[in-house]
């Protein structure tokens, strides 16, 4: 058995490279800021394309937050990003509802995007 460490809304606030150095985890989620302006071509785009490439680097899988629409999703997959979460998927529920939720897909859920 294992424990996974993961290191939450990477780059943002204390989370930040000193962090991947530090702290022995072998997931990255990588903060939905860097998600939400997906497909505008912007600076962040790189910026994200990077931090997913030296995840990959430091064998992490990555978790990408907020991810919101089709075109962020696909995306991220063209990046190599295999895990995600997010209101394109569902709005956060209560635990009774994620069982009913849960209950309802049995069977749909993968391993990844």
């Amino acid at each position: 058995k294992s424990i996974d460490v993961a290191i939450d809304d990477f780059g943002t606030g204390y989370a930040g490279l000193s962090y991947l150095e530090r702290v022995k985890a072998n997931k990255l989620k990588i903060d939905k800021s860097f998600v939400w302006n997906i497909n505008n071509h912007s600076p962040g785009d790189i910026v994200l394309s990077h931090i997913v490439s030296m995840a990959h680097c430091l064998n992490q899988q990555i978790v990408a937050e907020g991810v919101e629409t089709l075109i962020q999703e696909t995306y991220l997959k063209s990046l190599g990003v295999a895990y995600a979460q997010g209101w394109l998927y569902s709005k956060a529920l209560t635990q009774e509802a994620l069982i009913v939720f849960l209950a309802a897909r049995r069977g749909a859920v993968s391993d990844g995007l």
